[in-house]
């Protein structure tokens, strides 16, 4: 992807929604799972549309970066997850666009199913003690173990 747009002026902090360079409209969550590892343009706009600030262009995450990456974390970093890093994309623990760094301590392996899990339930991951770890959301409740059942 080349990039996305997103105004007016609130919708930097809060977009609304954003769009393509090829004009198709993108929602919030997708604009955040797509620049997770990708070139982007953010395009500040005013009300009537006119160019306040061009932004930064953010890089995919460099080869000997990713390398490192994968020394590191050797597959998915969901826990029991073994798909190889050639299934892998690179994820920002805090996203880029949040000023989150394109480094080590800042990134982790995902398989694409996790990755997609990750951006659309409220999952974190955060580094402990040099390891990329989940964290569920505030009002995470774990299914109940159908497997053997409290009596009643």
């Amino acid at each position: 992807m080349g990039g996305v747009a997103v105004g007016p002026v609130e919708g930097l902090l809060r977009p609304r929604g954003a769009h393509t360079h090829r004009g198709h409209r993108l929602t919030r969550a997708e604009a955040r799972r797509i620049a997770c590892d990708c070139t982007l343009r953010a395009l500040l706009t005013d009300r009537q549309g006119r160019p306040l600030s061009i932004g930064r262009a953010t890089r995919t995450v460099p080869a000997h970066l990713r390398d490192a990456v994968t020394a590191r974390d050797r597959h998915c970093a969901w826990p029991g997850c073994t798909r190889p890093p050639t299934w892998c994309e690179t994820h920002h623990l805090i996203h880029w666009a949040d000023g989150g760094p394109t480094s080590l301590d800042n990134l982790a392996l995902l398989c694409g199913t996790h990755h997609s899990e990750l951006h659309t339930t409220g999952w974190e991951l955060r580094m402990h003690h040099g390891r990329p770890v989940p964290v569920p959301p505030q009002d995470y409740r774990p299914p109940p173990n159908t497997r053997h059942p409290h009596p009643t």
